[in-house]
């Protein structure tokens, strides 16, 4: 599988000069900037991770060098800064990630002033993708019985359970608000999946579902994923539901 690593250049320094931007205006550009790269990759097939703010994770398969070209001439169109760009592929999501990020960085440090709006391709990827989403059972009984920080905390306190226990297997794991976390997983089967539920209900007497999406299209194994969540929420004795 394929993935882009996506990084500001010189976004530290841009923010004070020449003199300090306010911190909301800040926040604003943050998720504009998400939402025209998302906008970007999904319609050609792609999907976009938040990262931190100023670097991103696209799942890229099947988007070329010419169609990365082009995304980064309409970035640096928009906003007062450029995005480098680091392009490669790997057996595991894990591993491709962690290649994608060694192409970027091998183009210069982000402040580096010879490292802007660049873009390098490692190798293409256009294997199956594996898209595991997960959902908090009865969440709505949580998010009404603490205060919204309380929520936001525990969010988190799983963020890094599921990030810790994904990692082990050569997956990652994202939060994608509310109550739901997107994992690009490493072809865990079901048992593995049911092990992993186990282990969480275990350390947070909580109940997750997770739906399972397979395909070659980044945004199809997306779609698949939340399709297969829903049969989980429509039957009561399943925890994990695969569709591909």
């Amino acid at each position: 599988l394929q993935f882009t690593a996506i990084q500001i250049e010189d976004y530290g320094p841009w923010t004070v000069k020449p003199k300090h931007k306010r911190e909301s205006d800040l926040q604003i550009i943050q998720s504009r900037l998400y939402l025209d790269i998302q906008t970007l990759f999904s319609t050609h097939g792609g999907f976009v991770f938040r990262a931190r703010e100023d670097s991103l994770l696209a799942l890229s398969n099947g988007i070329g060098e010419r169609e990365h070209y082009s995304f980064m001439e309409q970035i640096s169109s928009t906003y007062p800064f450029t995005v480098s760009m680091g392009v490669s592929s790997g057996e595991t999501p894990l591993e491709a990630q962690k290649r994608a990020s060694e192409v970027l960085y091998s183009l210069g440090g982000s402040r580096d002033p010879c490292r802007r709006g660049k873009l390098k391709v490692d190798s293409l990827g256009n294997g199956k993708i594996q898209i595991a989403h997960f959902d908090l059972e009865s969440s709505r009984n949580l998010t009404d019985s603490s205060s919204i920080y309380e929520s936001f905390s525990l969010m988190r306190e799983i963020e890094v359970f599921l990030s810790e226990e994904l990692r082990d297997r050569d997956s990652l794991l994202f939060y994608m608000g509310g109550d739901n976390f997107m994992g690009v997983t490493n072809f865990l089967d079901r048992v593995e999946f049911l092990e992993l539920v186990k282990s969480f209900e275990k350390e947070f007497n909580l109940t997750i579902k997770v739906g399972v999406g397979e395909s070659e299209v980044p945004l199809d194994a997306v779609m698949l994923s939340s399709l297969a969540l829903d049969d989980v929420r429509s039957n009561r004795n399943l925890r994990v539901s695969v569709r591909s």
